[in-house]
């Protein structure tokens, strides 16, 4: 935390989150002071907030997503963000494994407790439909293959929430159509990140452009027009 610190100060021209996660070593059941440290102690240096109760690299820290846990964790956190900054949006990021049921219960928590949001999805630990001979290796999948199963749960999350709930949409965007795609499903902006191995940074210049061909087309301004549009 200490060594991240001056590195965030640094003046930059571009928004910058802060995504948080719990220690390796730390037990589930002390997991929370893991996040309220590091918010205490980096959210000035910061544009917003990200509380990642998802990664598949952390022993049990997807337990925190269940409803036996989630409320509980949840609640020191955000009176943490209210009384040092209220200002910066805090989202959650969730998994694309997560059942129906957790996610329903997950979106009466986030919303009761005034979530700025939702990133929508971290990478997966299945492995369904993969035919790659080393596709049994430890670790989260990303890239393509989350393509339609972040799409299921961003429109979900867009269906259940009346689109109330800002959603960043994540998983297998590695073009334009893509990011479409998310976007229609109602996320109203879209992070990438495998795209860029295989792709290069000039992806998302070729986004960019993708996205408002498509919006000159249609004769709209905004991306906001096309959010949610293929619920």
């Amino acid at each position: 935390m200490e060594t991240v610190a001056p590195r965030l100060a640094k003046p930059r021209s571009i928004r910058l989150g802060l995504n948080i996660g719990k220690g390796s070593d730390t037990a589930l059941e002390q997991s929370v002071s893991d996040y309220t440290k590091m918010i205490d102690r980096l959210q000035h240096l910061v544009d917003y907030l990200v509380v990642n109760i998802s990664s598949p690299n952390t022993p049990g820290l997807r337990a925190l997503q269940g409803h036996e846990l989630l409320e509980g964790f949840l609640l020191p956190v955000m009176e943490l963000h209210s009384e040092v900054c209220p200002d910066r949006p805090l989202l959650v990021k969730i998994s694309p494994d997560i059942t129906i049921s957790d996610l329903d219960n997950l979106l009466d928590i986030v919303v009761r407790h005034g979530v700025s949001g939702l990133i929508a999805t971290n990478s997966s630990l299945n492995r369904g439909g993969l035919s790659y001979p080393r596709h049994i290796e430890k670790g989260g999948l990303s890239g393509r293959p989350l393509h339609d199963r972040s799409n299921n749960i961003i429109r979900h999350i867009y269906r259940q929430t009346g689109g109330q709930l800002p959603i960043i949409g994540v998983g297998g965007i590695d073009s334009s159509r893509a990011a479409l795609d998310k976007i229609r499903s109602g996320a109203s902006l879209v992070q990438v990140y495998t795209g860029l191995v295989y792709r290069g940074p000039g992806l998302i210049r070729q986004i960019k452009l993708g996205i408002a061909n498509e919006l000159e087309n249609l004769g709209v301004d905004s991306v906001g027009d096309i959010v949610g549009v293929s619920i």
